[in-house]
């Protein structure tokens, strides 16, 4: 077992066979920024027992998305919800202390730039160590993390990274669907099954979709997770809609109004082991809520959730909705190295992480 650190100079070595080649090799080929227009980073990845785990390779950028900036995670996204000035204020003298500690000098392994970050295949000590080793070999000044480690399902890879030496702290809780649970049973799923069938909306299967449409597609996921949420959410461009769905990287289902001939809505699955998940969704949010867009796409990924018999990971976000319709909570933490770095940055992140983990703990209990 060896583990090989993939770079733009031996994209050769990937087998033809691996997982998620084709979106790997495009973005480490391309640059992310060239599919997501708030991701300024280095894309990698390692080779391990013919697994390829993509990595971020990152240093500061202002205009970075979290999904590839501890900056981001920890100061300018509370900066968006905070009015009071003595408060943001705050922020940002402690923002200045973690640049000034080379926060966002950081590596994510297996970081697929989602915001609901997609998971592999349980990987043992070994696998791990090995990682781990090389990164340390590879990127000394890096501190190492790893996104969405869910407390449930994915709880014998978080015992193994704590085992490593890594440094534990809960993020969100996130909401999984299962199958097994008689979903179709629950009164809100009956209503969003009868406002599918009973729909005006054309709905287009992956191979239906074209390359017309993936302006579009953008455009819609950019109103609700962009306009509507918050533009440090990872800003999905056509070419990424191109990439993903021309290689098959998700599964597309859209929704086609055939009077104003555009897409209304669509949704993008991706089937990872025994757990499916809906990283990306976007609808018109100016139509009127009597078409139930939300609701139609939310039904459409149960309905394939119950035919293949396997749970649906959601992400996070909207809890009443996914609650209502069968969808239970589990919290997801994040993983972090950093106990080969110099003594002065140990020290640093120690206290970082006491701070993260006590406001994490009552964020988290205000919205449960």
């Amino acid at each position: 077992m060896t583990a090989i650190l993939i770079t733009p100079t031996n994209l050769d070595k990937i087998p033809l066979h691996c997982d998620d080649a084709d979106y790997i090799k495009a973005m480490i080929t391309n640059t992310p920024a060239h599919y997501i227009n708030n991701v300024h980073a280095q894309y990698l990845a390692i080779l391990i027992n013919d697994q390829l785990l993509p990595l971020t390779l990152n240093s500061y950028h202002k205009h970075n998305s979290f999904v590839c900036s501890l900056y981001t995670a920890f100061i300018r996204s509370p900066q968006t919800s905070i009015s009071h000035p003595l408060l943001r204020g705050t922020l940002t003298v402690i923002g200045k202390i973690l640049k000034l500690f080379k926060i966002d000098n950081v590596i994510f392994v297996n970081n697929f730039l989602t915001g609901t970050n997609l998971h592999t295949r349980q990987l043992t000590l070994d696998e791990l160590s090995e990682i781990h080793a090389l990164l340390v070999e590879a990127f000394p000044t890096h501190s190492h993390v790893y996104r969405s480690i869910q407390e449930t399902y994915l709880s014998p890879k978080k015992n193994t990274l704590a085992a490593l030496g890594y440094h534990l702290s809960p993020t969100m809780n996130a909401y999984i669907f299962n199958p097994n649970d008689n979903l179709q049973q629950r009164r809100d799923n009956k209503r969003d099954l009868t406002l599918l069938k009973n729909t005006s909306l054309t709905v287009l299967q992956h191979d239906d979709i074209h390359h017309r449409h993936y302006a579009r597609i953008a455009e819609l996921y950019q109103q609700l997770f962009i306009i509507q949420y918050s533009a440090l959410n990872p800003q999905l461009n056509a070419h990424y809609i191109a990439l993903t769905h021309q290689n098959r990287f998700f599964e597309f289902t859209a929704l086609y109004c055939n009077q104003l001939k555009q897409v209304m809505g669509f949704t993008a699955i991706k089937q990872k082991g025994n757990m499916l998940m809906n990283p990306i969704v976007g609808y018109d949010t100016s139509a009127s809520q009597s078409l139930g867009l939300y609701r139609i796409l939310y039904a459409l990924n149960l309905q394939i959730c119950q035919q293949r018999g396997i749970k649906l990971h959601c992400g996070t976000g909207v809890k009443h909705f996914k609650i209502s319709r069968g969808a239970k909570e589990h919290r997801e933490f994040g993983a972090i190295a950093f106990q080969h770095l110099p003594r002065y940055q140990r020290y640093f992140w120690q206290m970082t992480l006491k701070l993260i983990h006590w406001s994490s703990e009552k964020f988290l209990k205000k919205i449960s």
